[in-house]
């Protein structure tokens, strides 16, 4: 009989439909086995009717059960296989959209430890720069546009580029506002500048939402930074820095920029600032502040 042609095809299959897919293997393979077992189990009803079996089957018969299993165990081993790439590619998929997750929610340098780590931590930074921006007017156009979160978005995205293109970390948005921080979680000398860039950029993208104004504040200082939670990983920031960096912000003016007496130490004289006084912080008492005006045209030529 010339169904024996099928056995080797069935095990070839693998190799014979490699490149047409995982469904056309199946397909081919599994059609050539089931045949083949439909012939045999055919002629073994032949001499049940009376009928001669074949001299070739019979002189063939020992090897039928041999390659029949070895073409079952080959077509499973086949789709085990396949199965197990199929899970593998799914896994290396799953595993690159997590950390595409974290270094979106963390600094690069933050995800890529907590990954190498695999557990929770906190460092303490000695010197760098935070700071808080509230859009104002949100709550009033938030009441009157459905579409706030497309608004909020389009701005953020925009605080986003610019925080990148300063080489800063934003750390968190809660509602409408925005913190960035400088220094942290790689160290630089020029954390307060470079937040102050920052901010005045903010400042100057904020005029593309007509009916939109910014409140910025900044202070400089020591902070401790580290990762928390269990399920849910956040990359914070705590201590009297941060707090005072948001009493900027909180008690500033729409529209402009709020910045600390130790900010204002910090920041080389091509940033113009002008003093506003004392201000009462909750918890510190009278503290004096400026206002950040802008920087000296050459200045903010060469700065980009």
């Amino acid at each position: 009989m010339n169904h024996y042609h099928l056995l080797p095809l069935t095990v070839g299959a693998y190799l014979l439909f490699f490149e047409h897919g995982e469904r056309a293997r199946r397909l081919y393979a599994g059609g050539c086995l089931a045949i083949f077992v439909s012939v045999e189990l055919g002629l073994l009803t032949l001499p049940a009717l009376g009928l001669p079996y074949p001299p070739e089957a019979q002189r063939a018969g020992r090897w039928i059960l041999f390659f029949a299993s070895f073409a079952s165990l080959m077509y499973v081993a086949e789709l085990f296989l396949a199965d197990l790439a199929e899970a593998e590619k799914q896994l290396a998929g799953a595993n690159t959209r997590l950390e595409e997750l974290l270094e979106n929610m963390l600094p690069a340098s933050i995800s890529q430890r907590l990954r190498r780590e695999g557990r929770t931590f906190a460092d303490a930074f000695g010197e760098c720069s935070v700071l808080f921006a509230d859009i104002v007017g949100y709550t009033t156009l938030s009441e009157s546009v459905p579409n706030v979160v497309n608004l909020l978005d389009a701005i953020f995205s925009r605080f986003d580029d610019l925080t990148e293109h300063c080489g800063l970390e934003k750390i968190k948005t809660i509602g409408d506002a925005y913190m960035v921080a400088a220094g942290i979680p790689e160290a630089r000398p020029d954390h307060a500048s470079a937040l102050a860039e920052l901010a005045l950029r903010m400042q100057a993208a904020i005029k593309e939402f007509p009916g939109l104004a910014i409140r910025i504040g900044i202070n400089s200082g020591a902070v401790v930074a580290g990762v928390i939670g269990k399920k849910r990983f956040i990359y914070d920031l705590w201590g009297d820095t941060v707090n005072i960096a948001a009493r900027m912000e909180s008690q500033g003016i729409s529209g402009e920029i709020q910045i600390s007496e130790a900010t204002r130490a910090m920041l080389p004289a091509s940033f113009v600032c002008e003093e506003r006084g004392e201000i009462h912080i909750k918890g510190k008492g009278p503290m004096r502040v400026f206002l950040l005006k802008g920087r000296l045209q050459q200045d903010a030529a060469t700065s980009g």
